[in-house]
C-alpha cells in the first residue's frame, strides 16, 4: 500500500531559506535514467519565455540505467540539458507525478487525467544548467514509486523571462509519450499536441519510508470565526473555511492568510468542507437549512452556487482530477447522499446509494 507524507505549513524564514537551498541546481548523473546522451533537441518545457506544460509517460523498466529502478520514494527529477540553459527565473513551476496500471500511450488528443500529486511548487526560481549536464530539482514531498506501474509527469512553467534555444534532449518512441500545451496558450494551459517524443530524463530513488517527522506552529488566520476545514494544496498553497462564510487562504506556506470571500453575499452560512486544486480553483459547502456547494476560479474573488438541495447536509467534497470529483452527506430521503461531478464542479448528479 502507498503511503504519502500530509502537506503541513512552514513559516518559519529560516526553514524556507533551507527549501530553496534543497531546490538549488545539481549537475551529478541522477540515480537511474533512460538516456544519458544529446539525442534530439527539444525547447520543451524550460526554453519557451511564455510558459510551458508538458506530460512525459515512463513505462515500466523505462528507467533502466545503470540498472533498472526499484521500488522506493522518488526524492528527485532530472533532465538531461542538451545544450545550455540559462540560467533563467522561472514563475510558477509545478511538477505533479501520478501512476497508472497498464498504461502505454496517452489517450488521443487530451491530457491525461488521472490522479496526480503536487510534489513541486515555486512561485519563483532559477534554474539553469550547462549542455551535456543533469539539471536535478529535488523534490518538496517524496513521491511513493511502483517499479511496476507507468509514471506519469506533469512539468509546467508559466513564464521564464529571455528563454530561448533548445536544451531539452529527446528520443522518439512509438506510440503517445508526451503531451504538450498548445504554443499560443498561458497558465493555465490548453492541451496543443502530443508525440512520441521522450525527454531524456532520471530520477533519484530512497528505499527508506517516507519520514513524516513534521512540527507544528500556530498561525495567524486573520480571522476570530471558527474554521471547521483545511485544505493543503502545496507546502505553499492552503486554504481555510468555517463559520459565516469565512474562507481564508495563503499562497506562502502559512506566513500569510488573506481574505477569500471578500464579496459577501453569494455565500451563506457556515462552512463545513473545503476542497480546492490550486491557489485559484475551491469548492466550500455550507447547510444552512438547505446543503449548498460554491467554486471559486480566481482565488476567492467570486464564489458562484453550482449545487443545491434541501435537507441535505455535505460532509466531505473531493476532487480526483480537474474535471471528475465526489460529494459524500448524509442520508436524504431515507439514502445516503453521494453526488458526482465530471465536468470541473460545474455541476453534480445524484447517485444511486443504500439506505442510510
Amino acid at each position: 500500500m502507498k503511503t504519502r507524507c500530509p502537506h503541513f505549513f512552514r513559516n518559519a524564514a529560516a526553514f524556507f531559506v533551507l527549501l530553496l537551498a534543497l531546490t538549488a541546481n545539481l549537475y551529478t548523473q541522477p540515480q537511474y535514467y533512460n538516456y544519458n546522451t544529446v539525442g534530439a533537441t527539444n525547447s520543451f518545457p524550460w526554453n519557451i519565455p511564455g510558459g510551458k506544460q508538458i506530460q512525459v509517460l515512463f513505462l515500466p523498466g523505462d528507467f533502466n540505467q545503470p540498472t533498472p529502478a526499484p521500488n522506493g520514494n522518488i526524492t528527485s527529477v532530472s533532465f538531461r540539458l542538451a545544450a545550455n540553459l540559462g540560467p533563467y527565473t522561472y514563475t510558477n513551476v509545478v511538477i505533479k507525478m501520478g501512476q497508472a496500471a497498464g498504461l502505454t500511450t496517452f489517450a488521443a488528443s487530451q491530457w491525461y487525467t488521472g490522479t496526480m500529486t503536487e510534489v513541486y511548487n515555486r512561485p519563483s526560481v532559477q534554474l539553469g544548467g550547462l549542455a551535456n549536464e543533469w539539471l536535478t530539482i529535488t523534490l518538496d514531498t517524496p513521491f511513493p514509486y511502483d517499479n511496476t506501474q507507468s509514471l506519469i509527469i506533469d512539468v509546467q512553467q508559466c513564464a521564464a523571462a529571455g528563454a530561448t534555444g533548445f536544451s531539452s534532449g529527446t528520443t522518439t518512441l512509438a506510440g503517445f509519450r508526451r503531451n504538450t500545451s498548445l504554443t499560443t496558450s498561458a497558465c493555465p494551459f490548453v492541451w496543443g499536441q502530443q508525440s512520441g517524443s521522450m525527454p531524456h530524463m532520471g530520477v533519484n530513488i530512497s528505499s527508506g519510508p517516507v519520514n513524516c517527522s513534521y512540527s507544528w506552529a500556530n498561525q495567524t488566520s486573520g480571522t476570530t470565526s471558527l474554521l471547521y476545514s483545511v485544505k493543503t494544496v502545496s507546502n505553499l498553497i492552503g486554504w481555510a473555511a468555517g463559520a459565516a462564510g469565512t474562507v481564508r487562504r495563503t499562497t506562502d506556506g502559512g506566513s500569510t492568510w488573506t481574505d477569500a470571500n471578500p464579496n459577501t453575499g453569494v455565500i451563506t452560512g457556515d462552512i463545513y468542507n473545503i476542497e480546492a486544486l490550486d491557489a485559484n480553483t475551491a469548492w466550500v459547502t455550507t447547510s444552512p437549512g438547505a446543503t449548498f456547494i460554491y467554486k471559486t476560479t480566481n482565488g476567492g474573488t467570486n464564489w458562484v452556487q453550482v449545487y443545491t438541495v434541501a435537507g441535505g447536509f455535505i460532509n466531505a467534497i473531493k476532487m480526483v482530477s480537474a474535471t471528475n470529483g465526489y460529494a459524500f452527506g448524509d442520508p436524504l430521503a431515507g439514502n445516503w447522499l453521494l453526488l458526482q461531478t465530471t465536468d470541473g464542479g460545474n455541476n453534480w448528479t445524484s447517485l444511486a446509494t443504500i439506505a442510510g
